[in-house]
């Protein structure tokens, strides 16, 4: 028989059962929102009298969008409140009671869930109008405001949604309530622990591979989608800024709403499949303990490995911590699991398993089974590679990706790049680098694949390799995009910049601090170029980059710095001794210079 009791009578005694909530969240949101409005511009009125601060800007920056603290508050509201609202599910006579009434289970999990949502909503809601209201009294508020307001109230209770589904998953997972709080724990850091242990171990056994391709995506993206909590903290924003800070995208908000729908769906599912009996046990579903055990062991077990590698670099040491932080571990869970002492080592093959699979992973790894870090395709399976280091470029290539950098830069004629990488994968990586440079390649395959790897090599042998390589006018022309440039329009001016102790060396004295074209430091003398000296600047130097060796011109106290006429950089390049015609024609403008000042006095 199900009972005639309307779904709104349900609501409203669940309303009445949480008061208490409803109470704790207005006061924590009303001294978080309204409170905090208030006495930011109860600080800052007298200032704007007598300094003409804005009271707006204060305003502005004290609510609406953008405010990570409001979005901790509220990820902690939706813990809080999933658990208050079905607490009743850890206690069997509790359990019984409500299952022992004439509501389906759907229809009892949709009024508890709505009462306590509703909680929050009403404190939120409460305190982003109270904030209005101050705001309206000081004669800040406007209608933009208060559209950015209730932007940011919808944002909230989206976020709300996806803290408080993803708890209640904990919730029915667990028959107790601190199996509930180490639940939410696992949900929120197992997958960005799994992914930072990934990273670690690839820059620990797998030292070839680029740097970018060990986190394989943003770090954000990552967090964003490793559990609710993290998505409704990390979740992508629009573009349009707002007058209190960038306005969430129609499709940002949609994705909020979809996680909290999964996560609740599925939660809902979980309500209908437990059974009472589940209520005092650590977990509620029996058949998931020795899964949920060993999924958490295997990754402590790998960080055990770890640890022992960087500490004693011996496979003794390293298979004894895993062994034993694994074995010890599934002896703590089993005993959160039963708290019985007698039963610590009731499933050993679960720890069997958790051994046997971190050893293998660890140690496949450790030796490179798969031969990763060895890997070199044969020569003719080669089209073109491509090599990169940052000395080549100076500052222009800081900061871009390698992946791209390095496909700009491919050559067929790739011998000497081939011999270098072949050196480094017989090179094992020292602790000092003093005498080392570490490069990075890539492999075009005739198959239409690309292999990207980065190696560290004598600095000897990079020097004799990149020195056969500048000789090539298909490498330079890649590696100094100043060759390829057809004018200069777009360039507006250049600095010739020499630390001032190889002045004299280079004739360049009787420097003069007030010149604006001439400035000179402790540390560095620069002269500034533009208009018909620069064209000749470029065109001696285009003629030196032909004749000087690679090595020759890293060994650089010079540099020339290129400005774009939009204000943003041209490129840095290297001037080392060796550059005589671009030296020749800097000696020139420099006189120039000066004898026509001191002319002019």
């Amino acid at each position: 028989m199900i009972s005639k009791i309307s779904f709104s009578k349900l609501v409203r005694d669940e309303l009445r059962k949480l008061n208490w909530l409803l109470a704790v969240q207005m006061l924590v949101f009303g001294l978080l929102i309204p409170f905090r409005v208030l006495i930011e511009l109860s600080v800052q009125r007298p200032r704007f009298f007598s300094e003409g601060v804005s009271l707006q800007e204060v305003f502005y920056s004290s609510i609406g969008l953008g405010h990570p603290e409001n979005t901790m508050f509220i990820l902690m509201a939706g813990v809080v409140c999933a658990i208050s609202a079905f607490s009743y599910v850890h206690s069997a006579e509790k359990l019984d009671f409500f299952h022992s009434l004439p509501i389906k289970r759907e229809r009892l999990f949709a009024a508890k869930y709505l009462g306590s949502v509703l909680t929050f909503a009403a404190a939120y809601i409460l305190s982003q109008a109270a904030a209005l209201v101050i705001g309206a009294a000081y004669g800040v508020c406007s209608a933009k405001i208060v559209f950015e307001m209730a932007l940011a109230t919808v944002e909230g209770i989206l976020c709300f949604l996806c803290s408080y589904a993803g708890t209640l998953v904990a919730v029915m997972l667990t028959g107790k309530l601190l199996a509930t709080f180490l639940a939410v724990g696992v949900l929120g850091a197992y997958f960005p622990l799994i992914w930072v242990l990934k990273i670690g171990m690839q820059e620990l056994f797998y030292y070839t591979a680029l740097a970018s391709d060990m986190s394989g995506v943003n770090s954000t993206d990552i967090l964003m989608c490793s559990s609710p909590w993290a998505f409704a903290a990390f979740h992508k924003r629009g573009m349009v800024k707002g007058i209190t800070g960038t306005m969430p995208s129609l499709a940002g908000l949609c994705q909020l709403l979809a996680v909290a729908a999964v996560f609740s769906l599925l939660a809902l599912a979980l309500y209908r499949a437990r059974k009472t009996e589940a209520a005092g046990n650590a977990i509620a579903f029996r058949k998931v303990e020795g899964i949920a055990k060993v999924l958490l062991m295997i990754p402590a077990a790998l960080c055990a490995g770890v640890v022992a590698y960087a500490s004693f670099y011996s496979p003794v040491w390293e298979f004894f911590f895993i062994l034993f932080f694994g074995a010890l571990g599934c002896m703590i869970i089993e005993f959160i699991y039963r708290s019985d002492i007698r039963q610590v080592l009731a499933h050993k093959s679960h720890m069997l398993i958790t051994v046997v699979v971190a050893s293998a992973v660890f140690f496949a790894c450790r030796y490179d089974v798969t031969g990763f870090n060895t890997y070199l395709p044969e020569k003719d399976e080669v089209e073109a590679m491509a090599v990169y280091h940052y000395d080549m470029f100076g500052v222009e290539n800081e900061g871009k990706d390698e992946h791209k950098v390095l496909d700009a830069l491919a050559i067929e004629d790739f011998t000497p790049v081939y011999e270098m990488a072949k050196a480094g994968i017989e090179q094992t990586p020292s602790a000092d680098w003093t005498d080392e440079r570490e490069i990075k390649v890539k492999y075009c395959l005739k198959n239409g694949t690309s292999v990207y790897r980065r190696y560290r090599i004598d600095q000897e042998l990079y020097y004799e390799k990149m020195d056969e390589l500048q000789k090539q006018e298909d490498f330079r022309t890649l590696c100094y995009p100043i060759l390829t440039w057809e004018d200069t329009q777009q360039i507006s001016s250049l600095e010739f910049s020499v630390y001032t102790g190889d002045l004299e060396t280079l004739g360049l004295s009787d420097i003069k601090r007030s010149d604006q074209e001439i400035s000179d430091s402790e540390a560095e003398f620069t002269l500034h170029i533009s208009g018909k000296d620069m064209d000749q600047v470029i065109e001696a130097y285009r003629k030196d980059l032909e004749t000087v060796s690679y090595s020759e011109l890293q060994s650089y106290e010079m540099c020339l710095r290129f400005y774009k006429k939009d204000g943003t950089s041209g490129g840095c390049y290297y001037v080392s001794d060796g550059c005589e015609n671009t030296l020749k024609v800097i000696q020139e403008i420099f006189h120039r210079k000066t004898s026509g000042k001191t002319a002019g006095k």
